[in-house]
């Protein structure tokens, strides 16, 4: 579907809008991600809509605009995967070109963001203002997740933060992590001896050594489950406490 174009909209209805997608960068690997999470309705692309004969996009720079065009299908920097057609926009050529230069200056180079204003940001504007359909879920839908995951990791620092400041969580769950981090090495050094004693051979089988680590972790496990609920009681009977305190003073200041 790539390489369309025209100039005259009266004639044809219309110029012919595309979406030309790009697998992200030139790396094999990535080609053979898209194929797999494509399956799961996502991907690692690049976009750019094509009109009168070329197509554009958006990207980082340390200077000037970030909008660039180039020849359909043709961007060096991606590897080309498909062309999607959106539909036909009626502005005509010399409204486009305005309407090109009205993005150009909106979107600068160093205004680029990977996650929240990037190539999907611009193609789905521009899809708008051309009126035709909108930019498809599956090519945004890594970065819209991407963005949404990072706002959940910051707002859950802001709250944890808070948490930890009130009850002093820090302190308690570092001294449990440090003997944990003792305990797991020591019986997981001691599994493999189980299992290297347990083989009577100079190679001893997987099955034996697994015996002895699988006994090894459980301790490990038990152990670690013991002293974290401990830390979770202190926790609990230390927030009680504060409750009772705050509801203690709200009495006082009542009467």
């Amino acid at each position: 579907m790539g390489g369309t174009g025209g100039t005259s909209t009266a004639a044809t209805g219309g110029v012919p809008v595309t979406l030309q997608v790009y697998d992200l960068g030139k790396s094999p690997a990535i080609r053979n991600i898209n194929r797999v999470s494509w399956l799961m309705g996502g991907g690692l692309y690049h976009c750019a809509i094509e009109v009168y004969g070329r197509e554009y996009s958006f990207g980082y720079a340390e200077v000037g605009t970030g909008v660039f065009g180039c020849a359909p299908t043709l961007c060096d920097m991606h590897d080309h995967k498909q062309a999607i057609l959106l539909g036909n926009t009626a502005l005509t050529h010399e409204q486009f070109k305005a309407l090109l230069k009205r993005l150009a200056e909106s979107y600068q180079a160093r205004s680029y963001e990977l996650l929240t204003r990037n190539c999907h940001t611009f193609c789905s504007e521009l899809a708008r203002e051309l009126g035709v359909k909108e930019v498809p879920g599956w090519i945004t839908r890594f970065a819209t997740i991407g963005n949404s995951t990072r706002n959940t990791v910051q707002s859950a620092r802001v709250n944890v933060k808070a948490f930890d400041d009130r009850y002093d969580i820090s302190k308690r769950a570092s001294d449990v992590t440090e003997r944990a981090t003792t305990v797991v090495s020591s019986a997981w050094h001691r599994g493999l001896q189980l299992g290297i004693g347990g083989a009577n051979a100079i190679r001893p089988s997987s099955a034996v050594i697994g015996r002895g680590i699988e006994q090894a972790g459980s301790k490990s496990l038990q152990w670690m489950g013991s002293n974290v609920l401990k830390v979770k009681n202190v926790v609990k009977l230390k927030v009680k406490r504060d409750d009772k305190l705050d509801q203690s003073e709200e009495e006082e200041k009542a009467e």
